[in-house]
Protein backbone atom coordinates (compact mmCIF):
# COMPACT_ATOMS: atom_id res chain seq x y z
CA UNK A 1 0.00 0.00 0.00
CA UNK A 2 1.13 3.79 -0.61
CA UNK A 3 2.16 6.09 1.36
CA UNK A 4 -1.60 8.23 0.63
CA UNK A 5 -4.24 7.64 -1.46
CA UNK A 6 -6.36 10.52 -3.21
CA UNK A 7 -10.58 10.60 -2.29
CA UNK A 8 -13.12 10.62 -3.99
CA UNK A 9 -15.16 12.56 -1.74
CA UNK A 10 -16.42 16.19 -2.12
CA UNK A 11 -15.15 18.31 -4.83
CA UNK A 12 -11.60 19.70 -5.53
CA UNK A 13 -8.04 18.41 -4.81
CA UNK A 14 -8.47 16.26 -1.88
CA UNK A 15 -5.55 13.97 -0.04
CA UNK A 16 -5.13 12.01 2.88
CA UNK A 17 -2.13 10.77 4.42
CA UNK A 18 -1.91 7.23 6.04
CA UNK A 19 0.02 8.66 8.66
CA UNK A 20 -1.21 12.04 9.99
CA UNK A 21 -5.27 11.40 8.98
CA UNK A 22 -6.05 14.57 7.92
CA UNK A 23 -6.94 16.59 4.88
CA UNK A 24 -4.64 20.41 4.32
CA UNK A 25 -6.63 22.92 1.87
CA UNK A 26 -4.57 23.54 -0.69
CA UNK A 27 -6.76 25.17 -3.03
CA UNK A 28 -10.09 27.55 -3.25
CA UNK A 29 -12.61 28.25 -5.37
CA UNK A 30 -13.11 31.83 -6.58
CA UNK A 31 -17.38 31.67 -6.57
CA UNK A 32 -17.60 30.30 -3.27
CA UNK A 33 -14.54 32.34 -1.89
CA UNK A 34 -15.11 35.43 0.67
CA UNK A 35 -12.11 37.04 -0.73
CA UNK A 36 -12.73 35.77 -4.38
CA UNK A 37 -9.40 33.72 -4.10
CA UNK A 38 -8.83 31.48 -7.13
CA UNK A 39 -5.68 29.92 -6.31
CA UNK A 40 -3.94 26.26 -6.40
CA UNK A 41 -1.01 25.24 -4.11
CA UNK A 42 0.85 23.33 -6.47
CA UNK A 43 4.07 23.47 -4.02
CA UNK A 44 2.13 22.26 -0.80
CA UNK A 45 0.81 19.79 -3.19
CA UNK A 46 4.12 18.37 -4.40
CA UNK A 47 5.93 19.04 -0.76
CA UNK A 48 3.82 16.28 0.77
CA UNK A 49 5.02 13.46 -1.22
CA UNK A 50 2.22 11.73 -2.21
CA UNK A 51 1.83 8.18 -4.44
CA UNK A 52 -1.34 9.55 -5.94
CA UNK A 53 -2.63 12.90 -6.77
CA UNK A 54 -6.67 12.43 -7.41
CA UNK A 55 -8.66 15.58 -8.52
CA UNK A 56 -12.43 16.03 -8.42
CA UNK A 57 -12.68 18.42 -11.81
CA UNK A 58 -15.35 20.72 -12.42
CA UNK A 59 -14.87 23.89 -14.86
CA UNK A 60 -15.17 26.06 -12.16
CA UNK A 61 -13.13 24.75 -9.45
CA UNK A 62 -9.90 25.38 -10.95
CA UNK A 63 -7.45 27.84 -12.59
CA UNK A 64 -6.40 26.02 -15.49
CA UNK A 65 -3.16 27.08 -15.78
CA UNK A 66 -2.22 26.39 -12.21
CA UNK A 67 -3.95 23.08 -12.03
CA UNK A 68 -1.78 21.61 -15.58
CA UNK A 69 1.34 22.77 -14.18
CA UNK A 70 0.26 20.48 -11.10
CA UNK A 71 -0.87 17.70 -13.11
CA UNK A 72 3.10 17.63 -15.16
CA UNK A 73 4.74 18.31 -12.43
CA UNK A 74 3.42 15.53 -10.02
CA UNK A 75 5.66 12.23 -10.10
CA UNK A 76 2.84 9.43 -8.66
CA UNK A 77 -0.12 8.51 -10.14
CA UNK A 78 -2.69 10.81 -11.31
CA UNK A 79 -6.39 10.26 -10.96
CA UNK A 80 -9.15 12.79 -12.18
CA UNK A 81 -12.96 12.61 -11.98
CA UNK A 82 -15.40 14.55 -14.01
CA UNK A 83 -18.33 16.57 -12.80
CA UNK A 84 -19.02 18.42 -15.53
CA UNK A 85 -21.23 16.95 -18.73
CA UNK A 86 -19.38 19.97 -21.46
CA UNK A 87 -15.56 19.43 -21.00
CA UNK A 88 -13.44 21.24 -23.48
CA UNK A 89 -12.32 18.53 -26.10
CA UNK A 90 -9.08 20.16 -26.22
CA UNK A 91 -8.64 19.64 -22.09
CA UNK A 92 -5.10 17.37 -21.80
CA UNK A 93 -6.89 14.44 -20.40
CA UNK A 94 -3.90 12.34 -21.59
CA UNK A 95 -1.41 14.16 -18.26
CA UNK A 96 -4.12 11.70 -15.96
CA UNK A 97 -3.31 8.26 -15.88
CA UNK A 98 -6.97 7.38 -14.63
CA UNK A 99 -9.88 8.98 -15.65
CA UNK A 100 -13.56 8.37 -13.89
CA UNK A 101 -16.99 9.38 -14.43
CA UNK A 102 -20.39 8.95 -12.77
CA UNK A 103 -21.82 8.99 -15.99
CA UNK A 104 -21.08 8.16 -19.82
CA UNK A 105 -22.34 11.61 -20.84
CA UNK A 106 -19.35 13.52 -18.55
CA UNK A 107 -16.26 14.24 -19.07
CA UNK A 108 -13.97 13.66 -22.04
CA UNK A 109 -11.43 10.83 -22.70
CA UNK A 110 -10.91 7.03 -22.27
CA UNK A 111 -13.11 7.05 -18.58
CA UNK A 112 -13.95 4.39 -16.41
CA UNK A 113 -17.55 4.53 -14.68
CA UNK A 114 -17.50 4.57 -10.82
CA UNK A 115 -20.97 5.36 -8.68
CA UNK A 116 -21.19 8.71 -7.01
CA UNK A 117 -20.54 7.60 -3.56
CA UNK A 118 -23.43 7.18 -0.94
CA UNK A 119 -22.51 7.96 2.57
CA UNK A 120 -24.03 4.49 4.11
CA UNK A 121 -24.18 4.31 7.98
CA UNK A 122 -26.13 2.01 10.33
CA UNK A 123 -29.34 2.38 10.67
CA UNK A 124 -30.86 3.77 14.34
CA UNK A 125 -33.61 1.82 15.89
CA UNK A 126 -34.85 3.13 19.15
CA UNK A 127 -37.91 2.76 21.66
CA UNK A 128 -39.24 4.66 24.81
CA UNK A 129 -42.13 4.96 27.41
CA UNK A 130 -41.85 4.49 31.00
CA UNK A 131 -40.12 1.23 30.87
CA UNK A 132 -42.20 -1.45 29.53
CA UNK A 133 -40.13 -2.25 26.38
CA UNK A 134 -37.91 -5.14 26.60
CA UNK A 135 -35.03 -3.41 25.28
CA UNK A 136 -32.90 -6.69 26.02
CA UNK A 137 -35.36 -8.27 22.58
CA UNK A 138 -34.64 -5.05 20.95
CA UNK A 139 -31.16 -4.95 21.79
CA UNK A 140 -30.19 -8.34 21.03
CA UNK A 141 -31.22 -8.27 17.98
CA UNK A 142 -29.68 -4.42 16.54
CA UNK A 143 -26.66 -6.15 18.16
CA UNK A 144 -26.92 -9.28 16.01
CA UNK A 145 -27.19 -6.78 12.61
CA UNK A 146 -24.99 -4.02 13.58
CA UNK A 147 -27.96 -1.73 13.78
CA UNK A 148 -27.64 1.31 16.69
CA UNK A 149 -30.07 1.04 19.45
CA UNK A 150 -31.00 3.87 21.89
CA UNK A 151 -33.44 4.11 24.21
CA UNK A 152 -35.48 6.94 25.97
CA UNK A 153 -35.78 5.61 29.77
CA UNK A 154 -33.35 4.20 32.43
CA UNK A 155 -30.73 6.26 33.68
CA UNK A 156 -31.34 9.20 30.80
CA UNK A 157 -33.95 12.07 31.83
CA UNK A 158 -36.79 12.29 30.92
CA UNK A 159 -37.75 13.84 27.85
CA UNK A 160 -40.34 16.72 27.31
CA UNK A 161 -43.12 15.48 24.57
CA UNK A 162 -41.49 17.77 21.52
CA UNK A 163 -38.36 16.94 22.18
CA UNK A 164 -39.18 12.93 22.46
CA UNK A 165 -41.03 13.79 19.43
CA UNK A 166 -37.96 15.16 17.75
CA UNK A 167 -35.54 12.50 19.55
CA UNK A 168 -37.71 9.40 17.72
CA UNK A 169 -38.74 11.16 14.19
CA UNK A 170 -34.26 11.07 14.26
CA UNK A 171 -34.56 7.57 13.73
CA UNK A 172 -34.91 4.34 11.28
CA UNK A 173 -37.59 2.73 12.58
CA UNK A 174 -39.57 2.40 16.11
CA UNK A 175 -39.97 -0.36 18.08
CA UNK A 176 -42.27 -1.18 20.72
CA UNK A 177 -42.07 -4.73 22.86
CA UNK A 178 -44.37 -5.32 25.58
CA UNK A 179 -44.28 -8.55 27.73
CA UNK A 180 -48.18 -9.30 27.92
CA UNK A 181 -50.44 -7.84 30.52
CA UNK A 182 -54.46 -9.26 30.22
CA UNK A 183 -55.34 -6.19 32.48
CA UNK A 184 -53.91 -3.24 29.78
CA UNK A 185 -56.26 -1.02 28.49
CA UNK A 186 -54.28 0.34 25.79
CA UNK A 187 -50.76 1.90 25.25
CA UNK A 188 -50.49 5.71 24.81
CA UNK A 189 -46.64 4.93 23.32
CA UNK A 190 -48.15 3.36 19.76
CA UNK A 191 -50.02 6.43 18.80
CA UNK A 192 -47.41 8.61 19.78
CA UNK A 193 -44.31 6.25 17.47
CA UNK A 194 -47.41 6.57 14.94
CA UNK A 195 -47.64 10.34 14.93
CA UNK A 196 -43.75 10.71 14.36
CA UNK A 197 -45.00 9.15 11.05
CA UNK A 198 -41.58 6.95 11.22
CA UNK A 199 -41.78 3.02 10.54
CA UNK A 200 -43.27 1.32 14.09
CA UNK A 201 -43.05 -2.16 14.78
CA UNK A 202 -45.07 -3.50 17.98
CA UNK A 203 -45.61 -7.22 19.22
CA UNK A 204 -48.86 -9.45 19.40
CA UNK A 205 -49.67 -8.35 23.09
CA UNK A 206 -52.53 -6.85 25.02
CA UNK A 207 -51.25 -3.25 24.80
CA UNK A 208 -51.46 -3.08 21.11
CA UNK A 209 -54.77 -4.79 20.57
CA UNK A 210 -56.66 -1.87 19.45
CA UNK A 211 -54.10 -1.44 16.62
CA UNK A 212 -54.41 -2.87 12.93
CA UNK A 213 -51.51 -5.67 11.76
CA UNK A 214 -50.33 -3.19 8.97
CA UNK A 215 -50.45 0.19 7.88
CA UNK A 216 -47.92 2.18 6.20
CA UNK A 217 -46.07 2.66 8.73
CA UNK A 218 -46.63 0.25 11.36
CA UNK A 219 -46.21 -3.59 11.97
CA UNK A 220 -47.20 -6.03 13.85
CA UNK A 221 -45.03 -8.98 14.50
CA UNK A 222 -45.01 -12.42 17.03
CA UNK A 223 -41.62 -13.23 17.42
CA UNK A 224 -38.05 -11.66 17.70
CA UNK A 225 -37.15 -13.02 14.57
CA UNK A 226 -39.84 -12.01 13.07
CA UNK A 227 -38.79 -8.43 13.76
CA UNK A 228 -35.09 -9.26 12.68
CA UNK A 229 -36.70 -9.83 9.54
CA UNK A 230 -38.73 -7.29 9.63
CA UNK A 231 -36.36 -4.59 10.33
CA UNK A 232 -33.62 -6.11 7.59
CA UNK A 233 -36.21 -5.76 4.95
CA UNK A 234 -37.14 -2.33 5.76
CA UNK A 235 -33.36 -1.53 6.07
CA UNK A 236 -32.04 -3.29 2.83
CA UNK A 237 -31.00 -1.04 -0.04
CA UNK A 238 -28.74 -3.16 -2.27
CA UNK A 239 -28.87 -0.04 -4.58
CA UNK A 240 -26.81 2.22 -2.03
CA UNK A 241 -24.61 -0.68 -0.44
CA UNK A 242 -23.37 -1.08 -3.91
CA UNK A 243 -22.52 2.64 -4.21
CA UNK A 244 -21.43 3.19 -0.63
CA UNK A 245 -18.32 5.09 -0.12
CA UNK A 246 -16.67 2.06 1.02
CA UNK A 247 -17.42 -0.02 -2.54
CA UNK A 248 -16.07 3.28 -4.52
CA UNK A 249 -13.01 3.47 -2.53
CA UNK A 250 -11.81 -0.27 -3.17
CA UNK A 251 -12.71 0.36 -6.96
CA UNK A 252 -10.56 3.62 -6.53
CA UNK A 253 -7.69 1.71 -4.19
CA UNK A 254 -7.51 -1.04 -6.37
CA UNK A 255 -6.76 1.21 -10.03
CA UNK A 256 -4.62 3.10 -8.03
Amino acid sequence: MGRARGGGIGAGVVFLTVELRRAEPVFDVQAWSPDLEYRIDVDSVLARDLDVLHVQFSNMFFHRAALLRLLRRFPGVVALTYHDKIVSPTFPYELADLLYAHREDVGVGPRKLIPQGIDIRPPVVKTFGLGKSRVDVIDEVCSRNGWRFESSFGEQRWLESEELRGWLRDSDAIVLWYDDDPTSGGSAAAPLALGTRRPVFVNDTEWFRDLPDQTLNLRRVTTPEQLESGLRELFTDDYAEARSWDAVAEILAADY
